[in-house]
Parts: structure tokens; sequence; C-alpha cells
């Protein structure tokens, strides 16, 4: 927290030592950034580490996903259950083309049922 708050003013740095000709500016301004980009990288770590440990402290994540074993049984249940379905499906899929299915003769043309003559 020391290194932070000290960090937190090295920019007071910028202007005192540029101002004053003590060094050259734009090494002043390069150094000072390094630091800036080492302080922020330090802080983000803390509240990052913080931030873990409060989660973990609350029970919000988890280690372990308890997956229930799926038995035989249900195995099947589901399997016939997928069979039902695509039945259901197939059917369906008949009772539409028995309605009449349509096709198209060329891009241009309209739409012929089978069964109707065109004119």
């Amino acid at each position: 927290m020391g290194f932070d708050l000290v960090m937190r003013c090295v920019w007071t740095i910028n202007i005192s030592l540029a101002d004053w000709n003590f060094a050259d500016k734009q090494i002043i301004v390069t150094v000072t950034a390094v630091l800036e980009v080492f302080r922020r990288s330090v802080w983000n770590f803390f509240r990052l580490e913080n931030e873990h440990l409060n989660n973990c402290g609350q029970f919000r994540a988890v280690r372990d996903i308890n997956v229930r074993v799926i038995t035989e049984t249900e195995k099947k249940r589901k399997e016939q259950e997928d069979e039902e379905e695509e039945e259901s499906d197939k059917e369906d899929i008949s009772k539409r083309m028995s309605r009449g299915s349509t096709r198209r003769t060329s891009r241009n043309s309209s739409v012929i049922r089978t069964g109707d003559t065109p004119v």
C-alpha cells in the first residue's frame, strides 16, 4: 500500500525535475511511465486476488461439478423418446407430402401442383 501511495505521487517528479532542468524531460517521462505501468499491474494483481478470495469465501465459485450418472433404464427411456420424436417427424412429413407436393418448372415460372395441368 505504501508503494502504491508513493507511485501515485511520482507524476509530481515529472513536473518538478523537468522544470529544474535536472535531467532530460523525455527520460523522466519514460521512467515514470514504466513505473506507472508497474504500479497498475501490481494493483490489478491485488484486486484480482481479493476478488478471488471473496468469491471462494462466499461459495460463488465451484471447484467440482457433480454430474449424475445415467442409468441403463434412463438411457433406454431417452432412446425411446428419440425414436418417438423421429416417428412424429416422419408422420408430419408424410402428411405434408400427401396434401400435394409443389415443384417449380423453372426459376421464373409459377408454382405448379402435381396433378394440375398447366394452362
